[in-house]
């Protein structure tokens, strides 16, 4: 199996930060959603197995799609009152990182 990567020294970074003492680095997965109740359970089923904090952005949705994130207890929930687009909620994401912040990756959900 042929595997390709780049090498940048950004893994060496981040390892001699941790042995410097350090903390590791923390990575947190946003998802912005809007109006995805057929795909969000699934989708976020599937996040969880492979990344410890996961930030989910619920756009306005008006399908149900805010109603099942609140029945998760696996993932960090912020909710726009009414949709304001995808821009706005990466906004909202880096926002929640704040200044402390973990390195932020950003996943986007399925298409309706």
């Amino acid at each position: 199996m042929h595997h390709n990567s780049r090498h940048d020294g950004h893994d060496d970074d981040m390892r001699r930060d941790h042995d410097a003492g350090h903390p590791p680095p923390r990575f947190l997965t946003a998802l912005p959603v809007y109006n995805e109740v057929r795909h969000v359970t699934s989708v976020l089923d599937e996040v969880v197995k492979h990344a410890s904090e996961v930030l989910v952005v619920d756009d306005g949705s008006t399908d149900g799609t805010r109603e099942l994130l609140a029945l998760r207890d696996d993932v960090s929930v912020v909710s726009h009152p009414k949709n304001r687009g995808y821009g706005a909620a990466l906004r909202t994401a880096f926002e929640y990182v704040g200044a402390a912040a973990p390195q932020l990756h950003c996943l986007n959900t399925p298409q309706a």
